[in-house]
């Protein structure tokens, strides 16, 4: 009899491969499907749904087809698919974007265990319903403001003085050539001074709240792993740890209130979750703020830092071992 197979789809090698690896210590045969090699030869994938509930999924990197998966491991809602060198462009827009639909689709079907399913993942991205949801199972939050309307804004830096602009989008711009990350930043009244207006862009701005150290915490099925950046340490990291200055922001494991991590939990469950990177602070008075959710967090740089077991209780929940 064969062993069960897990199907696993990321674009980060290394921290897929930390999965796999705990996987088959659990006797589970794990699959790395990578989208960003999709249209390669000998790379297909196939689904099949007929009217006797049956549902068909085959992967085939050689020449035979791998099926039975019990579970699906997908990183990201939005997979970027790399696609060959086409003349006509618009066909190669069109070719991309439909099969990113048909992958979306096949993932998000599949009739065993998910993590996560991309419709959940594209639930949970609302930044503003997320801080509402937090609120209402009794996280506190910043306050924020969403607005394109610079007297709003006057307002909301008079009331709060210190203010913090986010950016909601994929935090990247192209500029002489180079992608360029754009992070949190500090609003300061000379900017605001010196805006006649946002340009009409509705942008995301929260108070700024005084850290002692941030908290990055990992939601699993139902265990909370959770670590501690100590990014004020840095002058680089201290507003946005995204700064990465490794060499100068320690990372500790965080035990988290009980309280705390079954709110993160509830959070996880309305929308489906059965993984996310969770962001807080802790104040210097010791209060704990939810700022954000993320369902597809990067999490093998926590793990290498503070020996967090978070690659093993993925592979836990996978294969039905949590």
């Amino acid at each position: 009899m064969s062993k069960p197979k897990v199907l696993l789809v990321d674009d980060t090698p290394n921290q897929i491969e930390l999965v796999a690896s705990k996987l088959e210590s659990y006797g589970k045969v794990p699959h790395i499907f990578r989208t960003d090699s999709f249209f390669n030869e000998n790379n297909y994938i196939s689904c099949s749904l007929d009217n006797q509930s049956k549902y068909g999924l085959k992967l085939n990197k050689t020449s035979d087809f791998i099926s039975n998966f019990e579970a699906i491991y997908v990183r990201g809602p939005c997979f970027d698919i790399t696609i060959p060198e086409v003349q006509n462009i618009e066909a190669s827009k069109w070719s991309r974007q439909e099969s990113k639909a048909n992958l979306f689709s096949i993932f998000d079907s599949f009739p065993g265990i998910v993590l996560n399913r991309p419709s959940c993942s594209l639930y949970s991205d609302g930044k503003l319903s997320q801080l509402r949801d937090a609120r209402s199972f009794g996280l506190t939050i910043p306050e924020t403001l969403v607005t394109n309307n610079l007297e709003e804004l006057k307002k909301f830096k008079e009331k709060h003085n210190l203010i913090i602009f986010k950016s909601m989008c994929p935090p990247k711009i192209k500029k002489d050539g180079r992608l360029h990350t754009i992070y949190t930043n500090i609003i300061s009244s000379e900017m605001i001074a010196n805006k006649v207006s946002l340009g009409g862009n509705l942008c995301f701005f929260q108070e700024y709240i005084p850290k002692y150290v941030e908290i990055r915490a990992y939601v699993i099925g139902d265990k909370v792993l959770s670590s501690e950046i100590h990014s004020q340490n840095s002058t680089k990291a201290n507003i946005d740890w995204r700064r990465y200055d490794h060499a100068n922001t320690p990372y500790y494991q965080h035990e988290l209130p009980v309280d705390i991590c079954d709110k993160l939990i509830q959070l996880n469950d309305k929308y489906g979750l059965l993984y996310s990177a969770c962001d807080l602070i802790l104040t210097p008075s010791g209060e704990y703020y939810f700022l954000e959710i993320n369902p597809d967090g990067i999490f093998q740089w926590i793990e290498t830092f503070t020996g967090l077991p978070i690659s093993d209780e993925i592979a836990k929940v996978l294969a039905s071992e949590q």
